[in-house]
């Protein structure tokens, strides 16, 4: 029951998650899952009081574990998408429109720990962004001109009470700055709460809070639906500290392809 009450909800660009913070675990019960996320603001022009309509929609977003054990878990990932702005300039009337970043990546899992879950990652680009003047780019780091990598770590405290929640950490390098993240969910079946904060910090800052060089994203968010088997749907709200607020939307299709057949178990046959 405890196991089957787990989420494994695929974040942006992948990986069993929230939204941009990773969860040390691996989607051990699901199939493929392809996911789509839309990120929304609405940043001001550069000394103007006009504004512009930014979103990165990215997708498809691609999730699987080829391994799950009680000992190791393994999953892949990879997604790609579009930017788009509208007008493209202050006072403009057009839509300036980019693809997006194309990465894949790996994530290993160490689950046979109680309570405490750890995990790495990493991933690469294989194509950045496009660069054409968009307002406020940088709304989806972590983002990697080639590599990158996260440590993870998880206190999954529903491994003794199934109405705790989990607390989540995380810690990277990648071209855009050292990555900070913690997030904390409580999870029901089908439904769950989450919070999550991201601190992104280039170089010479002066630590994990510094808004002043950086930049720190608080989104609380809910999910609705397992996450590991049909349609699960994503709602948050991110206030940002030296960055735009954004609308965060998500939908994450559970697939039965590459889904591992539930273990059967035998009947009485007769009792003594």
């Amino acid at each position: 029951m405890l196991v089957g009450m787990a989420a494994a909800y695929p974040g942006i660009g992948g990986g069993r998650g929230m939204f941009r913070v990773q969860n040390a675990l691996v989607q051990d019960d699901a199939g493929l899952t392809i996911g789509l996320h839309i990120v929304g603001r609405n940043p001001k022009f550069a000394g103007s009081t006009e504004k512009a309509w930014l979103a990165d929609a990215v997708a498809p977003e691609l999730n699987y574990a080829p391994l799950a054990t009680k000992w190791v878990g393994a999953e892949l990932f990879a997604s790609w998408g579009a930017i788009v702005q509208y007008p493209d300039v202050a006072a403009g009337s057009d839509i300036v429109w980019g693809t997006h970043d194309l990465r894949a990546g790996a994530k290993l899992s160490i689950p046979f720990i109680p309570v405490l879950k750890l995990g790495g990652m990493a991933s690469y680009t294989f194509i950045d962004r496009e660069d054409k003047g968009f307002l406020d780019p940088g709304a989806m780091p972590p983002c990697a001109d080639n590599f990158g990598w996260m440590g993870l770590a998880t206190l999954q405290f529903q491994d003794l009470s199934a109405s705790l929640p989990n607390v989540m950490v995380n810690y990277g390098e990648t071209e855009c700055g050292t990555v900070y993240g913690a997030g904390v969910e409580l999870v029901a079946s089908g439904f769950a709460l989450f919070a999550e904060a991201r601190s992104l910090q280039p170089e010479g800052s002066s630590g994990f809070l510094d808004t002043d060089t950086g930049e720190i994203r608080l989104t609380p968010g809910v999910a609705f639906g397992t996450g590991t088997s049909g349609v699960t749907l994503k709602a948050g709200y991110t206030f940002g500290f030296n960055a735009p607020n954004e609308a965060v939307l998500g939908i994450v299709i559970a697939t039965p392809f590459g889904k591992r057949t539930p273990p059967q178990f035998g009947t009485i046959a007769a009792k003594v």
